[in-house]
Formats: structure tokens, C-alpha cells, sequence
């Protein structure tokens, strides 16, 4: 669609009608504001300074109403209309990104849900190793924070003890889609924790990822240790 710098609406295509619910005989004549909720009335002044001062505004994302009343978000895209070298009026592009946020959404409630549990969870990606997520439990148990690991070797951080070789279960997660069993890993101070380890293939369009989750057993560790050496004294 399109308006003049005082706001008049002068054309309104097809996918508009069925976006925002007015048709072209509705819309066109009305004042740009019709279709902006109460507590956004100060955008379109902006929006049209921006423009008139020659910026492109593009990936504006906001909210507007529809004829019913409902609201839905909404990217926009702003553009002048020249004509002898002035600017006469601003063409936009509206794209519902409705589905969009409510998906970023679940998936920052995803992500909170996440660094509420108290074992490490930790994505990486494949080949490289490289980390792409590092939640609070993490962050607990190494010492590190995410920012500090963040695109770099995930056993090059924590360097990694096997109890068999890491080829060996990197085959089984990617043939299997699995595996689990107990690591050593080093934090940030340096110290030593022992972990029990699941780490699970996720695929992905772009590329295959691994979830690991990692428990703390270093008591655990430790007390089997102290049991071993008990009985090795004993006899």
C-alpha cells in the first residue's frame, strides 16, 4: 500500500484487503492511522520523517489492527515515491509475522525452562564441535560463561577425558541417534568434575546438532573411589 506525506491513503492492493480486512473502496481517502493501535499513534509521523530524510526503513516490526479490531504483529518496510525529484508519497510492505513471534516466543520460554534445570546443558554442532547453546547449569558447573564458549570446541573447553574413544561414541551418536555414559571434564578454576553424560543427535536442515546434558557425580565418583580403596586395604 501506499500514502501521501499527510497520511492519505492512495492505493491498497489484493494481499492488503486480505491481510488487514478493508478493501481498496474502504481504505483508499482514509488517514494511514486507522489501521495503527491507540498507544502507537506516534509512528507514522516517524516513519514519515525517517522517510522524507532519506532513510529506507525496512524489518520495522510492530503491531497493527485489522478491520475487526484484532491485532496482529507485523514487519514493514517503508520506501519514497519520487516523482521530478521529490519525494510526493511512501510505498510500504506489510508482512504478518504472527506465527513467527509466537514461535520466538516458546522458544525464549523453551530457553528459560532450560537454565532452570541445575544439570549442564550444552548444544554443539557437527563437525566442528562448536557450541551454540550453554545454559545457566553450565555456566554453573564449568565456571564459564556462555559468552566465553560460544563458537568454540566444546571438548577443547572442557577438555574432555573418554572412557572410550571419542570416535567411538561420536560413531555410535550419529548411527545410533545416542549414547551415555560417564566423562571427565575440567572447569574454568581448573579443578576436575566427573560427569554422567546423554548426548542425543538432532537433525537439522542446516546441519546436525548434539544435545548434551551433563549430571555432576564427583561425589559420586569420589565415593566409589574411597569404597575401592577401603576394599583394597582390607585384604
Amino acid at each position: 500500500y501506499s500514502f501521501t506525506l499527510d497520511m492519505i491513503m492512495v492505493s491498497w492492493n489484493r494481499a492488503a484487503e486480505a491481510l488487514f480486512g478493508w478493501t481498496e473502496a474502504e481504505i483508499l481517502g482514509q488517514r494511514w492511522n486507522l489501521f495503527v493501535p491507540p498507544e502507537l499513534s506516534d509512528e507514522p509521523d516517524r516513519i514519515v520523517a525517517l522517510v522524507q530524510s532519506g532513510q529506507r526503513v525496512t524489518g520495522f516490526e510492530t503491531q497493527r489492527l485489522r478491520k475487526d479490531g484484532s491485532r496482529f504483529d507485523v514487519s514493514l518496510a517503508f520506501s519514497p515515491v519520487v516523482a521530478r525529484g521529490k519525494i510526493i508519497a511512501i510505498s510500504a510492505i506489510a508482512r504478518d509475522i504472527t506465527y513467527h513471534k509466537i514461535a520466538e516466543d516458546q522458544r525464549d520460554q523453551q530457553a528459560r525452562l532450560l537454565d532452570l534445570s541445575l544439570d549442564a546443558i550444552i548444544v554443539w554442532s557437527s563437525p566442528d564441535r562448536s557450541i551454540e547453546y550453554w545454559n545457566q547449569g553450565a555456566e554453573k558447573l564449568y565456571g564459564y560463561a556462555a559468552g566465553e564458549v560460544y563458537g568454540r570446541s566444546i571438548h577443547e573447553v572442557l577438555k574432555t577425558s573418554f572412557p572410550i574413544p571419542q570416535a567411538e561414541i561420536e560413531a555410535k551418536i550419529y548411527q545410533e541417534g545416542e549414547w551415555d555414559g560417564r566423562l571427565l571434564h575440567t572447569q574454568k578454576s581448573g579443578g576436575r568434575v566427573a560427569v554422567l553424560s546423554r548426548m542425543q543427535r538432532i537433525a537439522r536442515p542446516k546441519g546436525d546438532v548434539v544435545l548434551e546434558v551433563n549430571r555432576d557425580i564427583t561425589i559420586i565418583e569420589e565415593a566409589e573411589q574411597a569404597v575401592a580403596e577401603a576394599d583394597r586395604k582390607s585384604v
